[in-house]
Order: C-alpha cells, then sequence, then structure tokens
C-alpha cells in the first residue's frame, strides 16, 4: 500500500482581511501557484484535528496560495484570527463520480439569442467546460 505525501505538514498563523465579509485563511507560500482554471488546487487534509476534504486552495493575490478557514472550522478547532493551526494538505486526486440518472444525454436546445455565449463556450478547452459544468465522457 502506497502512502501519500503531504504537500505541506506544518503550522501557519491564521490570518483575517480587512472589512465587512472579512475572510479567516492560512498563507501557504510552500505550495506553487496551480496552472489550474482559476489557480485553484483540490486538497483534502487537516486543520489540528479537524479533517476536511473536496477543498480548495485558492490565489490570495501575491502569487501565493490560501486554505479558508470557516468560521465553523474555528470553533470546532478554537482557534481564531492571530493563532497557530497545525495543517496538513495532500493533493485530493479523486474524480467526481455522477450518478447515471443525473447524466443527460442530449444537450438542450439553444434559442438563438444565446448563440454568441454558444460560440464562446465551444471554444473553451475542455478542461475548463468541465470546471463549470458536468459532461459525461461518450
Amino acid at each position: 500500500m502506497k502512502t501519500e505525501t503531504p504537500l505541506v505538514d506544518k503550522d501557519y498563523l491564521l490570518l483575517k482581511t480587512e472589512g465587512k465579509g472579512a475572510w479567516t485563511f492560512v498563507e501557504i507560500p510552500e505550495i506553487p501557484m496551480p496552472k489550474t482554471s482559476f489557480g485553484m488546487l483540490k486538497v483534502k487534509g487537516k486543520i489540528d484535528d479537524y479533517a476536511f476534504s473536496n477543498t480548495h486552495l485558492m490565489p490570495i493575490g501575491n502569487g501565493h496560495v490560501g486554505l479558508a478557514v470557516r468560521a465553523e472550522i474555528r470553533k470546532k478547532i478554537k482557534k481564531q484570527a492571530g493563532d497557530i493551526v497545525h495543517i496538513t494538505i495532500y493533493e485530493n486526486k479523486t474524480s467526481l463520480i455522477i450518478p447515471q440518472e443525473l447524466v443527460r444525454e442530449e444537450l438542450p436546445r439553444v434559442h438563438k439569442q444565446h448563440y454568441p455565449s454558444l460560440k464562446r463556450w465551444n471554444l473553451l478547452k475542455r478542461g475548463v467546460i468541465s470546471y463549470f459544468a458536468i459532461i459525461p465522457d461518450r
């Protein structure tokens, strides 16, 4: 059985942005900005003893990525901005499984007013499209 190597496994300072709607997050400079749609990387791991999965690291504007820490998680780990948290992160490579009953065989008809948008949509690469929509492999 192969064990995963964490992307990071260390202590970080919880930071908080300013103003209304402020975010509490951890800046993780050790992980390079991914070359994916919007620079987001799907991860799983732990913050202190709280396990999480299906979460994304997001670009924070300075070339680094960050992990947002929701209020629900902060309450469970009893931490707030300014506190130190231990974070272990692994890349989450699990693929999305779509139940067959949710897969449509036919695409809906498009009204002519939407043709310009549809043309732009069709010019996108399949990887970008699959980030926004569930498209079954044929």
